[in-house]
C-alpha cells in the first residue's frame, strides 16, 4: 500500500502517489489523481476508497487505510473516531475496538424524544426513565421527574461501565 499511498497520520489525509509510466492509461491517471487527496464520502461521513494490490481489487475507508499504513497491520475489529467526528481521521483520534466499544460512542438517535442520551419517556407512570444497555442487556437505573439529574446518573453508568468509550451527555453538550 506504501507504493500507492503517501499518508499523513497526523493530519488524518491520504493522497495518491504518482504510479510509474508502464502504460499509456498511467499518463493519464498520474494526470488525473497523483497528489491528490485519495477518498470520497460514502454518505455515512466516511471516506471510502478502491484500489487493487496485485491485481485484487480492495474497498475500505481512508481512516482504516491510515491505521494500517500507520501500524504496519489492518485494526483487529472496528476504528472508533475519539470525538465522534467521522471525517477527522489523524492518528491520534482513532482507536482500535470492539464494535461494541464503538457502539457505545455514539451520538444521539435521530429519533431521540426527550434529548438526552438514556432517557426515555413512560407515559403510564408519567415519568422519565432512565437506562443503559450493558452486554446487550438493559439495566433500568430508575424513574425520576427532572431529565437533568437523569442526565447525569446516566453519565456516571455509562462511565462506569464504558470507561474511555462512554459518549456522556455532558460530552455531547446536553448539560450545562
Amino acid at each position: 500500500m506504501r507504493r500507492l499511498f503517501r499518508c499523513d497520520a497526523k493530519r488524518g489525509l491520504l493522497f495518491w502517489r504518482r504510479r510509474a509510466v508502464d502504460h499509456y492509461r498511467i499518463v493519464a491517471w498520474n494526470k488525473r489523481f497523483a497528489g491528490k487527496q485519495a477518498g470520497n464520502d460514502n454518505g455515512l461521513g466516511h471516506l471510502q476508497i478502491a484500489f487493487a494490490i496485485d491485481g485484487v481489487k480492495y474497498y475500505s475507508t481512508v481512516h482504516r487505510v491510515i491505521w494500517a499504513l500507520s501500524h504496519s497491520h489492518w485494526p483487529t475489529d472496528d476504528l472508533d473516531h475519539r470525538h465522534g467526528e467521522r471525517s477527522h481521521n489523524a492518528i491520534v483520534e482513532l482507536r482500535d475496538c470492539t464494535p461494541s466499544d464503538n457502539q457505545r460512542n455514539r451520538r444521539l438517535h435521530k429519533n431521540n424524544t426527550s434529548g438526552f442520551k438514556g432517557i426515555s419517556w413512560v407515559p403510564k407512570l408519567q415519568k422519565y426513565l432512565v437506562q443503559i444497555q450493558v452486554n446487550k442487556a438493559a439495566v433500568k437505573l430508575g424513574y425520576f421527574v427532572d431529565k437533568i439529574e437523569e442526565a447525569k446518573t446516566y453519565d456516571v453508568a455509562a462511565i462506569k461501565h464504558f470507561g474511555e468509550f462512554a459518549k456522556t451527555n455532558r460530552q455531547l453538550g446536553l448539560l450545562p
